[in-house]
């Protein structure tokens, strides 16, 4: 019986080890769980504030013609595409002369 004893008791050691590793490793992954949390809860707020934007475009004009002019508040937008990317620069008109605009 105590040769048994001692090869089970030589066992333990590297079994408490193995199970602290799990422990570190469940630990870790909690952690990294929480990190992708908060990214994913950055990338929520970055799209709400885009929505909001989006909203209060469109309230604030109308789109008109075509999908490459936006008659605004603020002026005209134009959109013009450079390296296939679409971009959009303002210019106010006032009394027959077009205004740069910011």
């Amino acid at each position: 019986m105590t040769q048994m004893t001692i090869p089970v008791a030589q066992m333990t050691i590297p079994v408490a080890q193995m199970t602290m590793s799990m422990a570190q490793m469940t630990n870790s992954m909690a952690e990294m769980t929480i990190s992708m949390a908060r990214i994913t809860f950055s990338v929520v707020r970055v799209t709400i504030s885009m929505v909001q934007m989006t909203i209060g475009t469109v309230q604030n004009g109308h789109f008109y013609g075509s999908n490459d002019h936006f008659d605004g508040p603020q002026g005209i937008d134009t959109a013009e595409t450079i390296g296939g990317c679409m971009t959009w620069s303002r210019k106010t008109v006032r009394s027959g002369y077009v205004l740069s605009g910011g």
